[in-house]
C-alpha cells in the first residue's frame, strides 16, 4: 500500500505540474477562439487542477483503496460528507456570496476541501483504526 501510494503521489505531483505549467500552451490549441479573458480563467483553473491533483489521488488511492478495503465504511462516510457538507460547501458558499471573491478563487477553495480531507485520511492511516478482520464472520 505504502508503494502504491507514493507511486500514485509521485505521478499526479509530475503530471499535476506539467498540467499547470504547459496549460497556456495547451489551450490556445484546443481552443483557438476563446477570448483573452476567457483563457486567463481557463488557465487558473488548470493551474489549480494541477497544484491539487495530488491531495485528489492521495485521497483517492486512500479512501478507495485503502481504507474502504479495511472495513472503514463508516468513518469514510463521514469523512466524505462531513467534509463537503461541513467545510466545502459553506466556504464556498461564504467566498462566492458573501465575500464576493472570484470564480477562480472559489475553484480554489474547493480544492482546499480535498485539503481538508486528507487530514482526516491521515490520521486514520497512521492509527491504523481502519484494519478491521473482514474474514471473522460468524455463521
Amino acid at each position: 500500500t505504502k508503494r502504491l501510494l507514493f507511486i500514485g503521489v509521485g505521478c499526479a505531483l509530475l503530471t499535476g505540474f506539467a498540467f499547470a505549467g504547459f496549460s497556456s500552451v495547451i489551450l490556445p490549441v484546443i481552443f483557438p477562439n476563446l477570448s483573452m479573458e476567457v483563457l486567463s480563467i481557463s488557465r487558473s483553473f488548470m493551474v489549480a487542477m494541477g497544484v491539487f491533483l495530488f491531495v485528489k489521488v492521495f485521497n483517492q488511492i486512500t479512501i478507495a483503496g485503502i481504507l474502504r478495503s479495511g472495513g472503514d465504511s463508516n468513518f469514510l462516510f463521514l469523512v466524505e460528507s462531513g467534509s463537503m457538507w461541513v467545510f466545502g460547501v459553506p466556504m464556498m458558499l461564504l467566498m462566492g456570496i458573501y465575500f464576493r471573491v472570484s470564480v477562480t478563487t472559489v475553484f480554489y477553495v474547493m480544492y482546499f476541501e480535498e485539503v481538508f480531507k486528507s487530514f482526516f485520511v491521515m490520521r486514520r492511516i497512521i492509527s491504523k483504526k481502519w484494519m478491521w478482520d473482514l474474514t471473522d464472520v460468524d455463521v
